[in-house]
């Protein structure tokens, strides 16, 4: 009888080794889980940060088609994160008829930073008109 509790003793620790790392093993798994979806997170709050500058410019630009942007120094803050918007004029754009600019929208969220660029076309003196033909994201 002394032999068997010796050997039940023996075999609790083993099974209750084998617990322990497999916890661990979990533990480390749902950790980097965890991390992962809190990077996700952030990538798509970045993108609809910088979606909200492109759209910004486009009604800025709607109602002032001198508007300039807003530089990284003056950067938007929105909820926990911050958007610019960088416009780039076409050197081809027709003066006093239309302009043609490429809004570039950046949002920045932590350490996440993403881009969204609308190529946009303004008529001046035509109120409320702007026509857009490419939208890249990066």
């Amino acid at each position: 009888m002394r032999g068997r509790k010796g050997q039940v003793l023996l075999f609790t620790f083993f099974l209750l080794a084998i617990v322990s790392v497999l916890v661990g093993v979990l533990s480390t798994v749902w950790e980097a889980k965890i991390k992962i979806g809190a990077v996700q997170k952030n990538k798509v709050a970045a993108f609809y940060l910088a979606q909200a500058g492109v759209e910004r410019a486009k009604a800025e630009l709607k109602n002032n088609w001198d508007w300039t942007g807003i530089t990284q120094a003056s950067k938007v803050s929105l909820g926990d994160g911050y958007y610019w918007v960088e416009l780039t004029s076409r050197d081809d754009t027709t003066p006093g008829v239309y302009r043609e600019v490429t809004a570039t929208g950046h949002g920045q969220l932590g350490d996440m930073n993403k881009t969204v660029s609308v190529r946009l076309r303004v008529d001046i003196g035509v109120p409320n008109s702007y026509s857009y033909d490419s939208w890249v994201e990066s």
